[in-house]
């Protein structure tokens, strides 16, 4: 019902000056605002679109702020879940995501940024090329290779999140292809053999099992 609400009230507009803040707490509460919008379906895509708020969402994710950056990538993130139908606005947060999971503080950011990464082809490859374009597989299996962190340290969840986004990754060609060429084949094969996480070698052997495959279909076509 409060959904429903909110939906009915038009508040899209007015998320548009919240948005352009001059606080980062308000920054902040809006993209969480958005972010929980968008958590249980694609209801609130169109208003999305039409106000522009995708763009200023992305926009939100360079913030100065650390907690508006940090919700700003889980807004983007559930944006991307349900449907492909933002897509094409949310090209422009592949860049500003990227930067969060290479070089921000706070390990909950890198994780939202990780996995609205992931996000972004869960539902098509349209946007593939753009992230092997602007290095973001490249920053993903970085962040990974930071997988031999103790369970309780909160620098585990990043990786874990980096190595399902990898994996969803892996579903298309090119991207597997791209990521062949790294040493995340090697990395992956390691923590499935190695790492004591029961999350991370489940995510791992869901990657070797992805490019094994992919590799086995290309020797049998060569052949």
């Amino acid at each position: 019902h409060a959904r429903t609400v909110i939906e009915h009230a038009n508040i899209a507009p007015v998320l548009t000056a919240l948005l352009t803040h001059a606080e980062g707490s308000v920054r902040a509460k809006a993209c969480n605002l958005i972010g929980n919008l968008c958590r249980h379906s694609a209801a609130f895509y169109p208003p999305l679109r039409a106000n522009g708020l995708v763009a200023l969402l992305a926009h939100c994710c360079a913030d100065i702020d650390g907690p508006t950056r940090k919700f700003a990538a889980f807004a983007i993130g559930n944006a991307a879940f349900h449907s492909e139908l933002l897509y094409p606005e949310l090209r422009e947060s592949i860049q500003p995501l990227t930067a969060i999971v290479l070089h921000d503080s706070d390990s909950k950011s890198r994780a939202n940024a990780a996995g609205a990464l992931g996000n972004l082809v869960r539902n098509s490859g349209v946007l593939c090329d753009e992230l092997i374009r602007t290095g973001a597989l490249g920053v993903l299996a970085t962040a990974v290779e930071r997988w031999r962190v103790p369970r309780s340290d909160p620098e585990l969840q990043p990786c874990r999140i980096a190595l399902f986004s990898l994996g969803s990754l892996c579903s298309y060609s090119q991207c597997r292809d791209a990521l062949s060429a790294t040493d995340l084949p090697d990395v992956v094969a390691t923590i499935a053999h190695e790492s004591g996480d029961d999350v991370l070698r489940k995510y791992a052997l869901r990657i070797k099992s992805k490019l094994e495959s992919s590799a086995a279909v290309g020797v049998a076509r060569s052949s």
